[in-house]
């Protein structure tokens, strides 16, 4: 809460989240070969654990942590561009689930006893999302390499 007076500068605390994300990826040399792309539609579904060490200086709680939990993935509309051979569309199996990190810094204010504004930074990395595909007739499997992003969120908080 927003006391004062209490004597802890130092606040550990422990929280989980739950959020979606969605962008477009899009990966040069990918899986296929020197001069080869892949393009997808991505949407994420995170589960996280997040130690956080808070500072309290009065109203305002500067933090910083981390997360580690468990990502799914799909990949829709996922096309591949190779080479001499041209464009196609990926079909089959677009989804996986998959083990995630991040790191976090952020600040709380605190409005009332117990409500608070938040705003804060992540950056989360989905270690090795695969997918297993079709082009063609051919059988692929294909990796999203560097599956990570920025992260900007703001909250309102209630503590009871």
């Amino acid at each position: 809460n927003s006391d004062a007076t209490g004597p802890a500068f130092l606040m550990p605390s422990l929280e989980e989240e739950f959020f979606w994300t969605g962008y477009n990826y899009k990966a040069t040399d990918a899986s296929f070969g020197t001069g080869s792309s892949l393009t997808a539609d991505v949407n994420t579904l995170n589960f996280m654990v997040d130690p956080k060490l808070k500072f309290r200086i009065g109203a305002f709680r500067p933090y910083i942590g981390f997360g580690v939990g468990a990502t799914y993935i799909d990949a829709g509309n996922a096309r591949v561009n190779v080479p001499g051979l041209g464009t196609a569309q990926l079909t089959g199996s677009s989804d996986d689930i998959d083990f995630s990190v991040q790191g976090l810094a952020g600040v709380e204010v605190f409005v009332a006893q117990n409500w608070s504004l938040s705003l804060d930074y992540k950056y989360q990395y989905i270690l090795d999302p695969t997918f297993h595909g079709n082009i063609e007739g051919a059988d692929v499997k294909y990796h999203l390499d560097g599956l990570g992003g920025h992260l900007f969120t703001a909250g309102i908080n209630y503590y009871f």
